[in-house]
């Protein structure tokens, strides 16, 4: 009698156990559905509620079958949740009782020549959680150093020259001259990857009767050949108190994935950069920006919020009313001091940097320097 008695609190022990196992599981299944849902949706700030972390991811993907999960209780009262291949999330009631992700492999998404060219440097390590990955894939310190590497080495290939020839000008002897950029890389350099520039030169009336540089011009649009060349019209001068030459040429940007086929990774390249540098730091902020003003002598409108904005700007133009050709850009906060108001935003063309606005916000104004990749630097002055 006294073994049945047993056995029957044994067997009920057992089924309680059972049951409560069941019930964990299925609020396992249901609250990973809801997260699910708010991935599939796009909706950060509710996929927040389930995963604070995943606020710090570019984007979040991965596919769940509720049927395939695979569901283990750690020691320390955890949940370790296999969800498919190469993607996992560790599981955890929080104080209040309710369930969030406490990390996760393989769940935050990255464009696939980023990722892979992240693979290559040691930026990105598969044997990291999400969380830190997305730190060190946030470190565009990075990718601006490469890019500035890379964009020397091309700078060092192309060469500017100029050309005049006799004319006539309002009946006047005069000169008409061109500016030739010569790229020898062996690859075509698009045409908005660079920016050529020419000087005039004017007598200057005064006692010395010696020229002075009378103004600068840029020049962009024409992609050139690998081993090729391209002319741009300088127009008709005095060819007596007037002469173009040749200037500066900048790298403003190359297209997405450029960078990743110029390069050849050795594969510990982020270790060394982070030796140099420090480890990536995580901002905090509640920055948000929509300011119009002009960035050396084009019209500029940038909005920001959190870590992420774009930039607006009419290329040829200071109106601040952005046309349909105005060039795009994206904005990712590096530093702000908010004692101080010292703010750095990066500028990207697609995954390429192209510069930083570095200056100080005060007073509902944003005021300082664009600096770009190729060191050259333009006042901005925003409100």
């Amino acid at each position: 009698m006294k073994k049945g008695f047993a056995l029957a609190i044994a067997m009920m022990g057992l089924m309680l156990g059972l049951c409560s196992c069941d019930k964990t599981n299925d609020e396992i299944r249901e609250f990973l559905q809801q997260y699910y849902a708010a991935v599939q949706a796009g909706n950060k700030e509710e996929m927040a509620k389930f995963y604070p972390a995943a606020a710090d991811a570019d984007s979040v993907a991965f596919q769940l079958n509720i049927d395939s999960l695979k569901i283990e209780k750690l020691e320390d009262g955890n949940f370790f949740v296999n969800i498919a291949p190469g993607v996992d999330a560790t599981l955890a009631h929080s104080d209040d009782g309710k369930m969030e992700i406490l990390s996760s492999h393989g769940m935050f998404a990255y464009p696939a020549g980023r990722l892979y060219f992240a693979k290559k440097t040691g930026q990105y390590k598969p044997e990291l959680n999400d969380a830190a990955n997305a730190l060190r894939m946030g470190d565009e310190r990075f990718m601006a150093s490469l890019s500035e590497k890379i964009f020397g080495e091309i700078k060092k290939n192309i060469k500017l020259s100029t050309s005049s020839s006799s004319t006539m000008w309002d009946g006047f002897p005069a000169n008409e001259s061109t500016l030739t950029v010569t790229n020898n890389n062996d690859f075509e350099l698009p045409g908005d990857a660079y920016t050529a520039y020419a000087k005039l030169y004017a007598c200057m009336f005064d006692e010395s009767m010696g020229f002075g540089l009378a103004k600068t011009r840029g020049f962009s649009g024409k992609p050139i050949p690998a081993h090729g060349k391209v002319s741009y019209y300088l127009g008709k001068h005095d060819y007596e108190y007037e002469y173009w030459d040749a200037g500066s040429v900048t790298i403003n940007a190359l297209p997405d994935g450029m960078i990743a086929s110029l390069y050849t990774p050795t594969g510990n390249e982020y270790d060394q950069f982070v030796a140099l540098h420090g480890e990536p730091k995580v901002i905090k902020t509640n920055l948000s920006l929509d300011m119009r003003g002009l960035m050396g002598n084009c019209g500029t409108h940038i909005t920001f919020s959190g870590k992420k904005g774009a930039m607006q700007y009419n290329a040829n133009s200071t109106s601040l009313e952005m046309a349909s050709d105005a060039q795009q850009r994206v904005l990712t906060l590096m530093s702000y001091d908010e004692p101080t108001g010292k703010l750095v935003l990066q500028v990207r063309r697609g995954n390429t940097v192209t510069g930083n606005l570095d200056g100080t916000l005060h007073d509902g104004t944003f005021e300082g320097k664009f600096r770009n990749v190729n060191s050259s630097a333009s006042s901005f002055s925003f409100k």
